[in-house]
């Protein structure tokens, strides 16, 4: 394949490959993405009395759409179950006893597409 591209970020790069594999870490009982990590927002959810497993799931929310303007819905839906089904190969290699999975989660309504990692 041969492909002609303007200069991107080394940052971009980065991001881009760790959108795809991840570090997870160990919170409570939890298993979250550690890039997305929200420290303060964890403590908030943990003293207004909700589960661990029940905040994983929001705070690692990612929305797929938000990265390219141009990319259509059914082409984000695609891009989110690669990206699922890195995150729950990386989930079976490290963590395998987790009973957490990475789920993709489509809002039709908005036009919406996200992945998560959530308790199964």
């Amino acid at each position: 394949m041969v492909m002609k591209t303007n200069t991107i970020s080394s940052d971009f790069y980065l991001f881009f490959t760790k959108l795809f594999h991840p570090t997870i870490a160990v919170k409570g009982e939890s298993y979250f993405i550690e890039e997305n990590f929200d420290s303060d927002r964890y403590q908030e959810c943990i003293a207004q009395g909700q589960a661990s497993s029940e905040i994983a799931g929001w705070l690692n929310l990612v929305e797929i759409t938000a990265f390219f303007e141009d990319m259509s819905y059914e082409e984000a839906g695609a891009l989110a179950s690669v990206v699922s089904d890195c995150w729950n190969a990386t989930l079976v290699r490290e963590f395998p006893e987790s009973g957490f999975i990475s789920k993709v989660l489509f809002e039709e309504e908005l036009g919406e597409v996200y992945v998560t990692l959530c308790k199964a």
